[in-house]
């Protein structure tokens, strides 16, 4: 099987940042609500931006640990040993597929099932309060937070 040999502080760092500048710039396309008014700092994205800027901070934290005080590990990833990360990875974008067209709770109840089973869990009540917390969120968004989730029917 083919490794790949990373240093891990090194490599965690030059991801979050290059995901941060890519959320960066995904950001003002995410949020069409703007704030106008000149007194008001704070707007709509003001939230995701400074999670944004603290994950490339904690990011650069890191590539400096590795560069500057040498201080790294190295690990090795054996290609064919991570298949299953490339599965959930397919199982994610096929969930996120499926929301559009059998809408939320439907997809969250068969992703949640799928992913745990994926996980080997074996345990039928983790199933089921999995199952119930999707419910549980749907309700709360829906009808208690009037926030509007892609559904066939309720």
């Amino acid at each position: 099987m083919k490794r790949i040999v990373l240093k891990k502080n090194l490599a965690s760092g030059i991801a979050a940042i290059a995901i941060g500048v890519l959320f960066r710039i995904i950001l003002p396309y995410s949020i069409k609500a703007k704030v106008h008014t000149v007194t008001s700092a704070v707007g709509p994205d003001y939230l995701p931006k400074l999670a944004i800027y603290g994950m490339m901070l904690c990011g650069a934290g890191l590539v400096f640990l590795s560069l500057a005080l040498k201080k790294d590990e190295t690990i090795e990833i054996e290609l064919g040993r991570e298949v299953h990360v490339l599965i959930y990875f397919a199982l994610l974008l096929a969930y996120m597929i499926t929301m559009k067209y059998a809408g939320f709770l439907l997809a969250s109840l068969v992703f949640s099932a799928i992913s745990m089973w994926l996980m080997e869990d074996k345990n039928w009540r983790h199933y089921l309060y999995t199952e119930l917390l999707v419910i549980v969120i749907f309700v709360a968004f829906k009808y208690g937070l009037r926030v509007p989730l892609p559904t066939i029917f309720l």
